[in-house]
């Protein structure tokens, strides 16, 4: 699979207030055969604007990670997605259950890898 990066960035009145990259990976299974996911890379909120609600009351952090989804869903294919999150980052890990990544394995001593199921739209 390509090692290629795709990076959003979301815009507020002309001010950068987050970003967000997704790329593709392929994950080993039981039986030994691949399948294909997009892994969440990078969620970044403003210093700023973290903790901010848009006016439909819905948090920016959770607009900016809804967006990162779907278009993972879209640009790659993929039905599954992943982040590699730091263990004691609760809020990360919040913002992940929150949107369906809450399968839970350990990634290494310090991360968990958190995953959905996705159905990919036509």
């Amino acid at each position: 699979m390509p090692d290629d990066y795709r990076l959003l960035l979301a815009f507020d009145d002309g001010r950068l207030v987050g970003c967000v990259a997704h790329h593709l990976e392929a994950l080993s299974l039981k039986d030994g055969s691949l399948v294909g996911a997009a892994r969440l890379h990078l969620l970044a909120i403003y210093i700023e604007e973290q903790g901010r609600k848009l006016s439909n009351g819905t948090r920016l952090s959770d607009a900016v990670m809804a967006t990162a989804i779907s278009d993972a869903i879209v640009t790659r294919s993929v039905a599954v997605i992943t982040a590699v999150v730091a263990s004691d980052n609760l809020r990360s890990v919040a913002l992940c259950k929150r949107h369906a990544l809450r399968s839970q394995i350990r990634y290494d001593a310090c991360h968990v890898r958190l995953s959905g199921h996705f159905t990919p739209r036509e």
